[in-house]
């Protein structure tokens, strides 16, 4: 774990153009921050030329800088304007110098603490922001190889040059206008057959391609073909099977019908059948039934009196 360092508020204090400190009338020195907050100081509990002191406010370690940060330096010129007396003009020039002391290293090394990744992170911002910018180069420039290097070094047998073989300058200018429009025909006459090539390669593959695709069509067609065919015997088959459980349907309704009739006409013949019995009995018992029911009765009688005597 790193250590964080806290760094001290810093305040300045009232000085004149002399960089001298203002002490008020009241003998206080008058301190300010960058915020606009002052705040007064006796001039006895401080040393005016000593280290930068800390104090309190608000709840606030705070940090005065008592010194300051312009001094005078003379520099002697060099120039002697009276040589009678020989004696230097000394010239007073002000320099700033910047005072170093423990809070401006505390607070130097929590600002590289602070900004030390925000570095990293921008020099690999601006290795990004180059990079595009370098591909288009490399990739346009010649780089050196072996074949297009100049040979630099003469050889040391030079063949000399007879008066036959020496050429004039306009006939090297000639020949070399000649040597350029054959080498500009050359590269012009390989790039055009290199341009058919590549336009009869491409002629190829888009006819390749349509040569697929139209079979590919030719295919899925088929197969659809196929599918409507399958679909519409399967519906007809449904169909067929409809009009018949149809057909089964009004059968068997008209067979329950014609059950229902049949119970109908059985029960109707069965209540006549047993009206007719029940007339024949009433007919028969008012006829000739009343004796037998006397005979039943006695009967009876008797056997109840042969009991009692048997208790008896």
């Amino acid at each position: 774990m790193e250590e964080v360092v806290q760094v001290p508020k810093t305040y300045s204090v009232f000085r004149n153009a002399d960089e001298s400190i203002i002490i008020d009338e009241e003998g206080y020195i008058t301190c300010q921050t960058d915020s606009g907050l002052t705040f007064k100081i006796q001039t006895s509990e401080i040393d005016s030329n000593g280290p930068p002191i800390t104090c309190t406010v608000d709840n606030e370690e705070v940090l005065i800088v008592l010194t300051s940060t312009h001094r005078t330096i003379d520099t002697p010129d060099t120039n002697i304007s009276n040589q009678e007396n020989q004696e230097p003009n000394v010239i007073q020039h002000n320099f700033e110098i910047f005072t170093w002391n423990d809070a401006n290293t505390k607070i130097f090394l929590s600002l590289y603490k602070e900004k030390k990744e925000l570095v990293g992170s921008r020099r690999i911002k601006n290795f990004k922001e180059i990079a595009p910018i370098l591909m288009p180069v490399s990739t346009t420039t010649v780089l050196p190889t072996t074949s297009n290097v100049e040979r630099r070094e003469e050889p040391e047998d030079m063949p000399v040059a007879d008066e036959s073989e020496v050429v004039t300058v306009p006939e090297n200018a000639n020949l070399v206008a000649v040597a350029k429009k054959r080498i500009a025909t050359e590269t012009t006459a390989k790039a055009l057959q290199q341009c058919q090539e590549e336009m009869q390669e491409y002629r190829k593959t888009l006819e390749k391609r349509h040569e697929n695709q139209d079979k590919m069509l030719s295919q899925i067609l088929e197969t659809y073909k196929s599918i409507k065919d399958r679909q519409e015997e399967h519906l007809t088959a449904i169909e067929n099977h409809r009009k018949e459980t149809i057909q089964q349907r009004q059968r068997r309704n008209h067979l329950l019908e014609e059950k229902n009739n049949l119970l109908k006409e059985f029960l109707n013949s069965f209540k006549k059948i047993n009206q007719c019995d029940v007339a024949t009995l009433l007919f028969t018992n008012k006829t000739g039934g009343s004796g037998t029911i006397s005979s039943k009765a006695s009967s009876s009688d008797d056997k109840s009196d042969s009991d009692s005597d048997s208790k008896m």
